[in-house]
């Protein structure tokens, strides 16, 4: 299997700062992209933290721990030190990103996904989305309480329901 990763991030047309941090690590195996919670003091701190932790959880994981395991871990550390963080530097309180993450293991790839970043696997010539938005009008949507039509008009279609290390 041939693997070809890159990352880049953009500031956009929207924000004066660029709330984006990545992590490529090829010899870990690990993929992550974070975006920090815009509007919300310390977004690119709290994307810029989940992905050094991660990555630090995952070099200093336990060999007996599997990969499922070991990327879960990782994001709840990152949850943890955000948070804590966010109520050490009370300007920070509040502080939140997203963080959609992989990691290879062999020929296989294991995913963890909060927020609204989206993972794709693009095989084939075929773009598929793999993971499911965690917003307000994603999940309206999903529920069937709202049409596409609604949702693509809604003011609420930024509104983040999950994220790491908000509280």
């Amino acid at each position: 299997m041939r693997l070809y990763s890159w990352a880049l991030t953009d500031v956009g047309n929207v924000r004066e700062q660029n709330e984006d941090n990545h992590c490529v690590n090829e010899d870990l195996g690990l993929f992550l992209v974070a975006d920090g919670m815009g509007g919300h003091a310390g977004g690119q701190i709290a994307s810029r933290l989940a992905a050094e932790t991660v990555e630090k959880s995952l070099l200093s994981r336990s060999s007996g721990i599997s990969p499922e395991q070991a990327l879960q871990d990782a994001l709840r550390a990152a949850n943890s030190t955000i948070f804590e963080h966010g109520k050490s530097v009370p300007e920070l309180a509040g502080m939140g990103t997203t963080c959609t993450a992989i990691l290879r293991d062999g020929s296989r790839f294991h995913l963890a996904h909060v927020g609204d970043s989206r993972a794709y696997l693009f095989r084939d010539g075929q773009m598929t989305q793999l993971t499911a938005d965690h917003t307000w009008v994603s999940e309206q949507l999903r529920a069937g309480y709202i049409s596409a039509e609604e949702a693509a008009v809604s003011r609420w279609k930024s509104v983040i329901t999950r994220s790491v290390g908000f509280g």
